[in-house]
């Protein structure tokens, strides 16, 4: 197996989290199961630039929810201060040609029209690139079109090329990071620049968060990984920022084209086996308060439906564990987790239904007070959290 960024060899050492259903996949009823399918899901990194990433890519069609309103948010709230940043440091002229890769640029977009930017275009995978498929705005798909060959039909369609281009939430998406970048340096012109925005996984990686792993995420990248990656596909850094938040944070970089010696390659290998000891030990002390309170007969429950909590529920094996999973959402309600006979029901149904409840909450750490004092008008409830950032992680 190859890495997606580099092309190297993945090292041997790997995590093997077994096949499991997409996080995305929930059912209507139980005889549903049977048009849903298990993928392999195991963690490694590359022997080389040293970026972990998942060992299988899942086909990008398959990656596409069942469930259409299933869609991906991204937190973008720091995109007009990075613009701004931009601006002050005079990387930007008004006249230059935008190119937009999706719609997670768009707060990117907005602020740069605010700022009298006018010369901006989206691509549009059917109209620029001729692309056929389905769901052309979700990330899995974009990025299965972007390479090489796709960018000469682009450019000959167009006959120009752009001064900056956004790529926001993408990279760590794409099967090919390599086909991605060879895709938006073809579109650039002799002085342009790309903005690469992705998750920065190095405190999930040092913490051991299970709930990072996630099917539609190929790559995980941190400070080092992306500058090896840019530096190995004939790219340069100029600039870059990192945003932080109490959960994931962001690394936004300025890169340029730059055919000249590579510069050295950052040494990290050592987060991956980091981060294979601590998800082990979070575990283990999971799996001790569990035993500690089915004793005393408490049930327990995972408050939140997203991809966080059913990757937690997952790559942990907690199925037999847990009597439901509690949102809010009015769409997800009595839905079943695929492989389990987990159902997601709302708050007012454990109010009515249970007292001694361990609750594990996947939902943002932002509205965790929230959902805590909400919880506590429960008699003989435990209030833990998912994620080790909060002050409520189980292993605190």
């Amino acid at each position: 197996m190859s890495c997606t960024s580099c092309r190297s060899k993945l090292s041997q050492n790997y995590i093997n989290f077994g096949k499991n259903y997409k996080c995305s996949d929930l059912l209507m009823s139980p005889n549903q199961l049977k048009v849903y399918k298990k993928h392999p899901i195991s963690l490694a990194f590359c022997s080389y630039c040293h970026l972990v990433q998942l060992r299988h890519s899942i086909k990008f069609k398959n990656i596409v929810p069942k469930i259409s309103w299933i869609k991906n948010k991204e937190e973008d709230s720091y995109h007009a201060k990075f613009i701004n940043h931009l601006i002050k440091k005079q990387k930007l002229k008004k006249k230059i040609k935008i190119l937009a890769i999706s719609s997670y640029d768009q707060s990117y977009v907005n602020e740069l029209k605010k700022k009298g930017f006018r010369n901006i275009k989206f691509l549009n995978l059917k109209n620029d690139l001729g692309v056929k498929s389905q769901h052309c705005e979700r990330q899995e798909v974009i990025q299965n079109f972007l390479d090489s060959e796709r960018s000469t039909y682009f450019l000959k369609k167009i006959k120009i090329k752009f001064d900056l281009i956004i790529c926001s939430k993408l990279l760590e998406h794409s099967q090919s990071v390599k086909k991605v970048l060879s895709f938006l340096s073809n579109m650039l012109g002799p002085c342009g620049q790309i903005l690469i925005d992705v998750p920065d996984s190095f405190k999930s990686l040092k913490q051991g968060n299970i709930s990072m792993v996630w099917e539609e995420h190929k790559s995980y990248f941190t400070y080092k990984t992306l500058v090896n990656t840019v530096r190995l596909n004939d790219l340069k850094k100029i600039l870059h920022k990192k945003f932080i938040f109490k959960q994931e944070d962001n690394l936004v970089f300025i890169i340029k084209k730059d055919i000249s010696t590579k510069n050295g390659i950052f040494k990290e290998k050592s987060i991956f086996f980091d981060f294979k000891k601590k998800q082990e030990n979070n575990l283990y002390k999971l799996l001790q308060i569990i035993k500690k309170f089915k004793k005393k007969n408490y049930n327990f429950l995972i408050f939140g439906g997203g991809h966080n909590s059913i990757a937690f529920l997952n790559f942990y094996k907690l199925k037999k564990y847990i009597n439901f999973i509690i949102d809010d959402d009015k769409r997800k309600k009595n839905l079943i987790i695929a492989g389990t006979k987990i159902k997601i029901n709302n708050f007012d149904f454990v109010k009515k239904n249970f007292n001694k409840i361990i609750f594990f909450l996947g939902t943002n750490i932002k509205s965790e007070k929230i959902i805590e004092k909400k919880i506590k008008k429960i008699k003989e409830t435990k209030v833990l959290s998912i994620y080790p950032d909060s002050r409520l992680f189980y292993n605190k």
